[in-house]
């Protein structure tokens, strides 16, 4: 992620201005790297310097978080999404589903899978 990062300093140098793909793919190896910390900052300097955010990289943010166990943290970044008319999508819901599963709060799953269908 280092060399990611200098890459993407020398493309911002040579007066190119990374766009939505460039964020999300930075998002998402920060979040390979389990460095989500980064990832959420590189989502806020996404929208300081006027870039979409895009349900992309919503749904990368949120997967992480269910992969973790922090399901509050991935449902207030889908209400977050639902606020911007982005989603949820089957990505979404698919994330979800399968964390609040492996949490053992199948109810809850069965609720959320019944909206998907």
């Amino acid at each position: 992620m280092d060399e990611a990062g200098c890459v993407v300093a020398k493309m911002v140098e040579s007066g190119f201005s990374p766009d939505c793909f460039t964020y999300n793919t930075m998002i998402n190896g920060y979040c390979i790297a389990g460095n989500l910390g980064e990832a959420f900052k590189m989502m806020d300097e996404m929208g300081r310097k006027g870039k979409p955010i895009d349900a992309v990289t919503y749904n990368t943010l949120i997967s992480v978080l269910c992969k973790e166990g922090k399901l509050d943290e991935a449902f207030d970044l889908m209400t977050e999404m639902e606020k911007k008319k982005l989603g949820p999508d089957r990505y979404t819901y698919t994330a979800i589903i399968g964390a609040l599963t492996h949490a053992g709060r199948i109810e809850k799953a069965k609720k959320f899978m019944s909206k998907l269908l």
